[in-house]
């Protein structure tokens, strides 16, 4: 396997996660994750199960939960999991953003 992809945009990631709640879901090494500095809940998924449900056709993916339930569209490929990372930012209320 490859790098992960987050190796490469991990610094911005680090950002976001300041004014995002970001959980991480992985089949992947949580020290390699740990190792990039990203600071953000890992769960576990070492059988693809929630891969499977959300019908992810690829890695690195992601998806916004607001409330509990699915509030976007399944994302694929660094560039869109950012996009989706800073829109989800951007829906935070100022009250909320770090001083």
């Amino acid at each position: 396997m490859g790098a992960p992809w987050w190796i490469v945009c991990d610094d911005e990631v680090r950002v976001l996660e300041e004014v995002a709640t970001v959980r991480l879901v992985t089949g992947s090494d949580s020290d390699a994750i740990r190792a990039t500095g990203l600071a953000s809940p890992i769960l576990r998924d070492p059988d693809g199960a929630l891969e499977r449900w959300l019908q992810v056709p690829g890695t690195p993916s992601a998806a916004r939960l607001r409330d509990g339930v699915l509030d976007s569209d399944v994302v694929v490929g660094g560039p869109d999991v950012l996009t989706l990372l800073r829109d989800s930012a951007r829906l935070v209320e100022p009250a909320d953003l770090p001083n």
